[in-house]
């Protein structure tokens, strides 16, 4: 990252959910709309989207000189290797 900047990932499960949170110490967001700031908004409407799809939550926090937080709550899934498909991939 560019000046020092830094990006921190982290992850626990929980309670049948898993929790991302996705941190950058980079530029805050701002309320501008996105065609002001044609490099923003269209990721994260893009994340919010398969959160959605996932039946999960997202959580955005931002503070000016501080960066951004993205905290997203998904439903986890238990891995089931014996339901594999012998025909083919599961």
């Amino acid at each position: 990252m560019p000046h020092g900047r830094t990006i921190t990932i982290q992850s626990t499960e929980n309670n049948g959910k898993t929790f991302i949170k996705i941190t950058d110490s980079g530029v805050e967001m701002t309320g501008e709309p996105h065609h002001e700031r044609p490099q923003n908004g269209l990721g994260t409407m893009a994340v919010h989207s398969i959160v959605k799809f996932m039946r999960g939550e997202m959580k955005v926090e931002s503070a000016i000189g501080k960066g951004t937080s993205f905290t997203l709550f998904i439903p986890a899934v238990e891995n089931d290797h014996s339901a594999k498909n012998e025909n083919g991939p599961p």
